[in-house]
C-alpha cells in the first residue's frame, strides 16, 4: 500500500485487482442494476487509491476498501434520489435495468435476487444490502447512512416484508402457470 500511495503504477494495479470484486459487488448491491453502479465502482477505486497513503493496516485491505465502496455507493444513491425527484418522465423511462444473472444457491427464487432488490425503494435496499450482504451491524448502518438506529430497523423490517411479498406473489403466479 505504501507503493500504491506514492503512485507506483504496478502497486496501484495490484491494489485494484485485489479489491475490484468486492467493490463491484458492493456498488451493484447498493445501487441495484442501474448503470450508475459502474460510475460508483470507478469512484470507489479512485478513492481507495487516493487514500492509500492513509491506510494503516489495522484491518485487511479488502475490509478497508469495502467501507470506502459503501460510502461511495451511498453518495451515488443519494444523488440518484435527488435526480429522480426532479427528473421528467422521459428521463425516468431512459433508465433501463440490465438483466442480472441469478446467484448460485438461490435457485428457489422465481427471479434473480438482484431483480427483487431492484424492486425495493433505494432507502430500503441500501439498509438491506448493508445488513445482510455486507454484514454491517445496526449501529454501523446508522453511522454510515446518517440515520437513527430505529429508522434502520424499521427500513430493514419493511424491506424484508416487501421482499417476502414479491417472492410469494411470483411463486403464486408460477403455480398458476402465469410467470
Amino acid at each position: 500500500m505504501q507503493r500504491a500511495g506514492v503512485r507506483d503504477r504496478a502497486a496501484q494495479e495490484e491494489v485494484v485487482l485485489r479489491v475490484m470484486g468486492r467493490t463491484q459487488a458492493v456498488c451493484r448491491s447498493i445501487l441495484g442494476g442501474r448503470e450508475e453502479h459502474t460510475d460508483a465502482i470507478q469512484a470507489a477505486l479512485e478513492a481507495v487509491l487516493r487514500s492509500a497513503p492513509r491506510f494503516r493496516g489495522e484491518c485487511a485491505l479488502e475490509t478497508w476498501s469495502e467501507r470506502i465502496a459503501v460510502r461511495t455507493a451511498l453518495r451515488v444513491a443519494r444523488r440518484q434520489r435527488l435526480f429522480r425527484l426532479f427528473a421528467t418522465r422521459e428521463e425516468e423511462d431512459a433508465l433501463e435495468l440490465p438483466v442480472v444473472e441469478q446467484d448460485a444457491g438461490l435457485d428457489a427464487l422465481p427471479r434473480p435476487l438482484q431483480e427483487y432488490l431492484d424492486a425495493l425503494p433505494p432507502a430500503r435496499r441500501e439498509v438491506l444490502v448493508l445488513r445482510y450482504r455486507l454484514d454491517y451491524s445496526i449501529p454501523d448502518i446508522a453511522t454510515s447512512t446518517g440515520l437513527n438506529a430505529n429508522t434502520v430497523k424499521y427500513r430493514l423490517k419493511q424491506a424484508l416484508q416487501q421482499l417476502r411479498a414479491l417472492v410469494r406473489r411470483d411463486l403464486a403466479l408460477r403455480g398458476k402457470g402465469l410467470s
